[in-house]
């Protein structure tokens, strides 16, 4: 049976550091369906959008959202909460990439529903090793089975 293509979201105002994120994406997985978002209604358009499930499948399903929790507006707490409160979103697991390492933003997002908390990396080559950490974790074969 083949393995469906993974469908990534990724929130990020930057447009340098979302540059970045899709090099690794390349180089880790070429085959990554990477989406952006430059801000958080974008974000929850496109997730609300793709959903999860049978219903969502033609429309490519996200398997993964990954956000910046430091965006102009609508922030990436906002958007995770709004994530994990709709029907169609709360079942995606949302990773959250953030130079912050307050521990109020650590305990904030875990009770707000994300699954993961990552430090953004400096160096491209220790992004790549994130970006091939989370793809390792999130998209094993046994995951991503065509229906």
């Amino acid at each position: 049976m083949p393995l469906k293509r993974p469908v990534v979201l990724l929130l990020e105002d930057d447009p340098d550091e979302a540059e970045l994120m899709r090099l690794a994406f390349q180089k880790v997985d070429p085959d990554c369906d990477l989406r952006v978002a430059m801000d958080g209604q974008e974000a929850l358009a496109l997730a609300v959008e793709g959903g999860v499930g049978a219903e969502a499948q033609n429309r490519g399903a996200l398997h993964l959202v990954i956000l910046d929790l430091k965006l102009p507006g609508m922030t990436g707490d906002e958007v995770l909460r709004a994530l994990k409160s709709e029907s169609r979103t709360q079942a995606i697991p949302v990773l959250v990439l953030t130079s912050s390492d307050l521990p109020e933003d650590v305990g904030r997002v875990y009770a707000d529903g994300a699954n993961a908390l990552l430090r953004k990396p400096l160096a491209f080559s220790d992004l790549a090793n994130l970006v091939a950490g989370m793809m390792a974790f999130w998209f094993s074969p046994c995951l991503l089975r065509a229906e």
